[in-house]
């Protein structure tokens, strides 16, 4: 199989598991895959405390240093697509929480989807619908209360920012960019990337003006190495493969503002950049059954962690401590009815000490998803 077949099958598998990633994005669930509804879907950490979301909407905030529950509510529908966790959270008087609901209702060639924000204690805040051209993949969420929409539909790129607390479109980006492995915001979402089938890396502006162009090296594939889940990074990280030998890629950060390489690191071995650290200087790769906590560009500190599964990981807001939970994976298959579910493994959920890479604390997410 070539490296290019092998890293399509790569992204189509990443972008599928990218519900549940700080990694990464929206992917709306394949007509096939079915999702336990108290299968927890995703978690986030804010400050001293872990917030979790089911399936079936069902919150909770846990205290992590005690693994206790210390709040509880239902969110205001039946299904969550893919819920977004608002790092505004301390600074913002309103929202602490906002998702997407529902998988979207076609509406010419549009799909219409539901924003819903709620504050700390789960009284909603906002409710509204946001029409999006069909998303594969969409959300994220920065500094300020806005949630980022990045679409990917077959041809043209659409990019829009929605304010979490009213619902009202702040901008909107269309382009004639031809998409082929998606959009990713940056730079506190004021620029964006798409990945264009011509070879090219184009930023944009809000309005959709062209910040850089960058050609993808004669001979090479690129694809998103990272679909960041807040876009504060000044730099995007690229997957850079050999187009048709069977041997390891480049991870590549370019600059947002001027798409000069900002660091690379060889030889990944299909591996995956999980999370980074609000401070940028943190970043945590998967790759061959381990995670390692890496300095960049310099790479002179390098923990590995010793863990069975792929992770979904998330740091602390000091970056003191990084937080594991499996990933949601394919657990079993009817082929008869051609239906396969999708949960985690385990919901124990392991802290680790950024600084000495080891677990320092373990605790389980069961008592979530029990029938209450």
């Amino acid at each position: 199989m070539s490296s290019r077949k092998i890293q399509k099958a790569f992204v189509t598998t990443a972008t599928a598991w990218l519900l549940a990633i700080h990694t990464q994005a929206l992917q709306i669930a394949p007509p096939n895959a079915v999702y336990d509804p108290q299968e927890i879907l995703w978690f986030s950490v804010t400050h001293s405390n872990l917030i979790t979301v089911s399936r079936n909407g069902s919150v909770a905030v846990w205290d992590y240093s005690s693994g206790i529950i210390l709040s509880r509510y239902k969110l205001p529908t039946s299904e969550v697509a893919y819920p977004v966790n608002n790092l505004v959270a301390a600074r913002h008087p309103h929202v602490a929480l906002t998702v997407l609901t529902g998988a979207g209702v076609l509406v010419g060639d549009n799909f219409s989807t539901t924003v819903t924000s709620c504050d700390a204690s789960g009284k909603l805040v906002n409710d509204s619908q946001v029409e999006l051209a069909k998303p594969s993949i969409c959300g994220f969420v920065g500094t300020t209360a806005t949630l980022i929409l990045a679409d990917s539909p077959p041809n043209n790129a659409v990019v829009a920012a929605v304010d979490t607390s009213t619902g009202k479109t702040l901008w909107r980006s269309e382009t004639d960019d031809d998409v082929q492995t998606g959009t990713i915001a940056l730079a506190d979402g004021q620029c964006y990337v798409n990945f264009c089938r011509d070879k090219h890396l184009r930023a944009r502006n809000q309005s959709g003006k062209l910040v850089w162009d960058w050609l993808v090296p004669k001979g090479k594939f690129a694809e998103p190495g990272y679909w960041p889940d807040k876009p504060v990074l000044p730099y995007v990280v690229v997957y850079l493969s050999d187009e048709e030998k069977d041997n390891a890629a480049d991870l590549v950060a370019l600059s947002a503002k001027a798409s000069k390489e900002v660091w690379r690191r060889k030889n990944v071995q299909f591996g995956m950049l999980k999370a980074v650290s609000d401070d940028g200087k943190l970043q945590v790769f998967f790759q061959q059954g381990h995670l390692e906590i890496a300095t960049l560009p310099e790479q002179a500190k390098s923990k590995i962690v010793a863990l069975k599964d792929d992770m979904n990981v998330a740091f602390s807001s000091d970056g003191r401590f990084l937080f594991c939970l499996p990933a949601l994976t394919r657990v079993s298959e009817n082929k008869t009815e051609n239906l396969y579910t999708v949960a985690r493994r385990s919901k124990l959920l392991s802290v680790v000490d950024v600084e000495t890479g080891k677990i320092v604390k373990e605790f389980s997410l069961a008592a979530l998803v029990e029938k209450h």
